[in-house]
């Protein structure tokens, strides 16, 4: 295992420097990454279709052996739904003998942007049905510009 270093002792400008070093080594290697893993998708792309076209559906994991390595090619799916046919939908099966919301969830969202346009009359109507809770912090880091005192 990796030894882990123990930053406490620097001072804050090495700290920015190897936050700059190592994010810029993050970036280069997910880079390459990048550009290792289209190459190898390019390269065994027909197999890889090959194999999903004896599937019913087009996604799915193709796993393929070349010489010592085992490739597994994960094709995920996506769904969405059309909103306003699940509206009928659910109209429908409320008229019937079924229980729509066996089957159909329903969910109210309000845009965050939207929510902040509104005035406050409208917003003091919605307030007890908003939860607000911090996430993860992020940090970015900065460097100041620094102004040449003697060019002035």
């Amino acid at each position: 295992m990796d030894d882990i270093r123990d930053y406490t002792e620097l001072p804050i400008a090495m700290l920015v420097e190897l936050l700059e070093l190592y994010d810029d080594s993050i970036k280069r290697c997910e880079k390459e990454l990048k550009l290792i893993k289209s190459e190898l998708d390019s390269r065994f792309a027909p197999a890889v279709e090959g194999e999903l076209k004896k599937k019913d559906d087009p996604f799915g994991v193709v796993t393929l052996e070349r010489d010592e390595f085992v490739f597994k090619f994960t094709t995920p799916k996506k769904v969405v739904w059309d909103q306003e046919k699940l509206a009928q939908a659910y109209e429908v099966l409320s008229k019937g003998n079924e229980s729509p919301d066996d089957y159909i969830s329903l969910e109210y969202n309000v845009p965050e942007s939207k929510y902040k346009a509104w005035p406050q009359s409208l917003k003091d109507k919605f307030i007890d049905a908003r939860t607000v809770s911090p996430q993860a912090r992020r940090l970015t880091v900065e460097r100041k510009e620094v102004q040449d005192d003697a060019a002035e």
